[in-house]
């Protein structure tokens, strides 16, 4: 898998969201890009224009749909013939969610001053199921283990934080304890003053 720059600020609440593309023909596409990308010069507004109107599960389906009728990867081919942020964008656009979000953690590892970035916008806001997902993603694409990985690269509280995240056990109860909220601001306030 190609390691691209780190995805982020593409969760929460006002994520995106494309409806199925019909009528819709993964082969048409897959033809359509590839005349595209192999024609004489690229044309991106072409491939904007197909990508951008189909959902990623259609993407996906358009992968297939590509190898199968060239012998050669969709993604291979964009990143070949397309570059700097739009490349990024279109390449990050072949991949669900958790597929991306372990994509940035993975890239992230490898750059300095970006890890604890990009885990604090990854993670922290992510549900227990999102957070499985995310290193199930990462096991698959990378052949590795997220928690093992992000152990290696953080130190000190905030490693011990991370961890306890990834863990994947965390009350996602919306009951909210407000002795224990007040108990826990004091203990962090007198940690902080320490």
């Amino acid at each position: 898998m190609t390691l691209r720059v780190p995805i982020v600020d593409l969760w929460g609440p006002d994520q995106p969201s494309i409806l199925p593309w019909t009528p819709f023909n993964s082969e048409q596409d897959a033809k359509d890009l590839h005349e595209t990308i192999h024609g004489l010069g690229t044309q991106d507004n072409k491939i904007i224009s197909i990508l951008a109107k189909r959902t990623v599960s259609q993407r996906k389906e358009i992968a297939s749909s590509y190898e199968t009728l060239f012998q050669n990867t969709l993604e291979g081919d964009l990143e070949r013939s397309l570059s700097g942020n739009l490349k990024n964008v279109v390449l990050n656009s072949l991949q669900y969610l958790p597929e991306m979000k372990a994509i940035a953690i993975h890239n992230a590892l490898k750059v300095a001053g970006t890890l604890e970035q990009v885990l604090i916008q990854t993670l922290a806001v992510a549900t227990n199921n999102e957070i499985k997902q995310i290193k199930e993603a990462y096991s698959r694409v990378f052949n590795s283990d997220l928690e093992t990985d992000v152990g290696k690269k953080i130190y000190g509280e905030f490693k011990a934080l991370i961890l306890v995240i990834l863990k994947a056990e965390r009350n996602e109860s919306r009951v909210v304890d407000g002795a224990r909220v007040a108990n826990d601001a004091f203990m962090i306030n007198k940690l902080g003053s320490t």
